[in-house]
C-alpha cells in the first residue's frame, strides 16, 4: 500500500498481488479468492479500513481486484474526489466482521 495523488487526489492504493520471483525476474500474480476473508487496509493512525472480500470482486467472477484506491472523505472539494472519498466509508474503522 503507498500514498499516490496530490490534493483533493489524494488517495491510498492498495495493490491486491503478490509479487514473485521467477527465473530472474519479478511477477505480479492476484490473490486468490479463497486465501482470505477481510481486507485490513491500515492508512495511517486513524483510519483502518476492513473490507470483506465479496466487495472486492471484479467483474469477471471468482477473480478480485488487481488493485483498489481508498481516499479519505473529503468535506468539501470536487464532486468526483467527493464521491471517491465515500465508496469505502462504511469501512472505515468499523471492525464488526459477519
Amino acid at each position: 500500500m503507498r500514498e499516490h495523488g496530490l490534493g483533493d487526489r489524494d488517495h491510498w492504493l492498495v495493490d491486491l498481488t503478490k509479487r514473485k520471483k521467477k527465473n530472474g525476474h519479478m511477477s505480479h500474480k492476484r490473490i486468490e479468492f479463497e486465501e482470505f476473508d477481510y481486507l485490513a487496509a491500515v492508512c495511517d493512525g486513524s483510519s483502518v479500513y476492513v473490507i470483506p472480500k465479496r466487495n472486492l470482486e471484479s467483474s469477471r467472477e471468482g477473480l478480485l481486484l488487481r488493485v483498489i484506491h481508498i481516499k479519505e472523505p473529503l468535506a468539501s472539494g470536487r464532486a468526483d474526489s467527493m464521491k471517491a472519498g465515500e465508496r469505502w466509508q462504511e469501512y472505515r474503522n468499523n471492525f464488526k466482521v459477519d
